[in-house]
């Protein structure tokens, strides 16, 4: 029980100082982030910050600039400032919450250790200061609450959690259709009953973020609106932003994952019901990675 607590706490204290660090050699996101934060301090409309197109009125991250917005008004914290408070917050958002939902501990320490070994591009990924690290986050929490559930419906307690924590994601970052994925992984690992409570939870969180935006069906429509725009335009490849290009399959990071599955079989442990969902989960990911590099 020390032990663990030490570790819990030794660990917490260096992912902690992580972001800290990064930001203190001067290392800054060159894009993204930079006019979030500007939206944050201008104070003006979305609409004057990017080029939009007519059928486009929503801001496309409300709560995450009413969050900087807010830093910016108690603080006076100029744009360079908030860029630093956004790669923070990010990175902690990828990185601490793990950390609690683990007997071990340690063994996420492991993990970013190998994600940055096997796959390098995920480091600056992280550290990109942008508001797509909350629902990172919350994914990693999603996919260790599923491993522990052993496929059982979540408790009604975490439910009451979980709620609020994905109408807080979605309120920062409207993606929320993309949490349609690990419903799909449940159903897919007849995980039937934990992916109908996911799916009844995610509707009451995209709800309620409507609700903080001010217009429930302007929320939602408009972000499922952005999306098709993005996607759905034909356009050749060499014209397309790289993050709506084709990724390679990640083939170090794939072999890396196989090495471990075949460790693990030599356990001969069985594996439970929401486990099964991760790994269904990872192989639509994988799979949709060949389309677009983001999944």
């Amino acid at each position: 029980m020390k032990v663990s607590f030490v570790a819990r706490a030794s660990l917490l204290l260096l992912l902690a100082l992580a972001p800290l660090r990064i930001v203190a050699q001067g290392y800054r996101p060159d894009d993204d982030a930079l006019r979030h934060a500007a939206k944050a301090v201008s104070g003006r409309p979305w609409s004057e910050i990017l080029v939009l197109r007519p059928d486009v009125t929503m801001d496309s991250h409300p709560g995450w600039h009413a969050a900087l917005g807010f830093v910016h008004r108690t603080t006076g914290a100029g744009v360079d400032a908030l860029v630093r408070v956004s790669m923070f917050v990010g990175l902690a958002a990828v990185l601490i919450p793990p950390l609690f939902l683990l007997r071990r501990p340690e063994a996420w320490a492991l993990v970013l250790v190998a994600l940055a070994t096997l796959e390098p591009r995920i480091v600056s990924r992280f550290a990109s200061g942008r508001p797509f690290l909350m629902s990172a986050g919350l994914l990693a929490v999603l996919c260790l609450l599923a491993a522990r559930s052993r496929g059982a419906v979540p408790a009604r307690r975490v439910l009451l959690v979980l709620v609020p924590a994905i109408a807080l994601v979605a309120w920062m970052h409207p993606s929320f259709y993309l949490f349609l994925l690990p419903v799909a992984a449940c159903l897919i690992a007849g995980q039937v009953r934990m992916g109908l409570a996911l799916a009844a939870a995610l509707a009451a969180g995209v709800l309620l973020a409507g609700v903080l935006y001010g217009h429930p069906l302007q929320f939602v429509a408009q972000s499922l609106w952005h999306s098709v725009l993005a996607m759905g335009s034909p356009a050749t490849p060499g014209t397309l932003a790289i993050e709506f290009l084709p990724g390679d399959g990640s083939p170090i990071l794939l072999l890396g994952a196989e090495v471990l599955w075949l460790w693990r079989a030599r356990l001969r442990e069985p594996v439970s019901g929401g486990r099964r969902a991760i790994l269904a989960l990872a192989g639509l990911g994988w799979l949709l990675g060949w389309l677009v590099i983001r999944f």
